[in-house]
């Protein structure tokens, strides 16, 4: 046999050379082959550093809103065990001590719950601040501007 003979005779053709003459046929792969082919080809690509950057850009933008927005939640959650438990200790009200403590432990429960947005705000202006010329920066060398100022403020966060 000459050339190449895949098993199957999809992917790059198969050659026969008969007694009555030569011929070839070939099949290319189909849309859906070529893709995940493409994809995994992808993963070995070597990475530019544009690419780099924005992966570091979107690492940086997550942590400037997840970190704020965690806090928050655990304070809401939190608050809201604290309310509920202090709402059953005050409903259950066998003595005095115990509806006194339910009230307290709701009403402390509730300025949590309260708080939670306050301190969602506050952590990530915050982080904004801290992270805000790192991202501008960086945003920039990938859009290609300049950095001569003229965003129209921008980089004020």
């Amino acid at each position: 046999m000459n050339g190449i003979n895949p098993s199957d005779g999809r992917h790059g053709g198969e050659n026969r050379n008969t007694e009555s003459g030569f011929y070839y046929t070939y099949a290319a792969p189909t849309e859906d082959e070529r893709r995940e082919t493409e994809s995994i080809r992808a993963k070995y690509a070597a990475r530019s550093a544009a690419e780099v950057k924005l992966g570091y850009v979107k690492r940086l933008d997550r942590r400037v809103h997840g970190v704020p927005k965690a806090a928050a939640v655990t304070l809401g959650v939190v608050g809201l065990l604290m309310f509920g438990g202090g709402m059953a200790l005050a409903m259950e009200g066998v003595a005095a001590v115990s509806l006194a403590l339910g009230i307290v432990l709701s009403l402390s429960g509730a300025a949590a719950m309260a708080a939670a947005k306050p301190v969602y705000s506050a952590l990530l202006r915050r982080f904004k601040n801290k992270y805000g010329a790192d991202i501008m920066r960086l945003t920039s060398e990938i859009l290609g501007e300049s950095g001569s100022g003229d965003d129209g403020g921008a980089e004020n966060i």
